[in-house]
């Protein structure tokens, strides 16, 4: 069972405390709720201790003349009590606990509340965070998927490319075998070739008299054969 103080009413960790000496009372309290400090604690005597009246008990015993009250109770209460009840921080006042309880749990209740707001808050900012990374990761998935098929055109492309550079290179190769060909042909049959070469000016440029002389004749035959055509045809009519 834990030890609570009888002042503040909080756990005695400490073991430097006082601890009343009544039989009926046995309350404890802090050093602090005494306004001792720990080398006044240490000075006391351990019959000193062991006699301490706490100041709730101090008020309940008489102060001046009882027939009744034992010689003891006034050593104790005369001797035993070092601060005064003016001197002590302790409350002895039930309803100021109360009220402090009271205090207490009001703050405690908005503490929670605010703990309550934080978390609301924490868990929307959360909830947002995870829909923007879904969002993030799903437009990178797409940026990969059209970066990938991006990389397969300009494959096929650089394929075609390489392709046309192996075509232009043969094209240019069979046109410098072409080009050698030729001039070796032209060295060795030079006469030939101006030969075909006058023949062929020839043959593409007739006289222009040679074709009038060519169309006047086949003229005259033709009108020739029409003459004894229509004399055949007169005789035998």
């Amino acid at each position: 069972m834990a030890t609570i103080c009888n002042g503040c009413e909080a756990v005695i960790y400490d073991i430097s405390y006082m601890e009343c000496s009544q039989e009926q009372c046995k309350r404890l309290y802090h050093l602090k709720c005494l306004a001792l400090t720990t080398e006044k604690f240490e000075s006391f005597t351990l019959e000193y201790k062991e006699n301490w009246v706490c100041p709730e008990c101090v008020q309940t015993i008489p102060k001046r003349g009882n027939t009744d009250t034992p010689v003891r109770g006034n050593f104790i209460a005369n001797k035993t009590f070092t601060p005064d009840a003016s001197d002590c921080y302790v409350n002895t006042e039930r309803g100021s606990r109360r009220k402090r309880n009271e205090s207490i749990m009001e703050c405690e209740n908005k503490l929670l509340e605010e703990v309550r707001e934080f978390r609301l808050v924490m868990t929307t900012r959360l909830d947002e965070q995870i829909n923007m990374y879904v969002m993030l990761q799903n437009r990178f998935i797409e940026t990969e998927t059209e970066l990938k098929n991006l990389r397969k055109i300009m494959e096929v492309v650089q394929e075609k490319a390489n392709k046309v550079d192996v075509l232009e290179e043969q094209v240019k190769i069979l046109l410098k075998k072409n080009e050698l060909l030729l001039n070796r042909i032209l060295k060795n049959n030079p006469a030939r070739d101006n030969t075909e070469l006058s023949q062929t000016k020839t043959t593409k440029s007739p006289s222009a008299e040679l074709f009038v002389d060519v169309v006047k004749n086949n003229n005259r035959r033709n009108s020739q054969g029409k003459r004894e055509k229509f004399i055949e045809d007169s005789h035998g009519k």
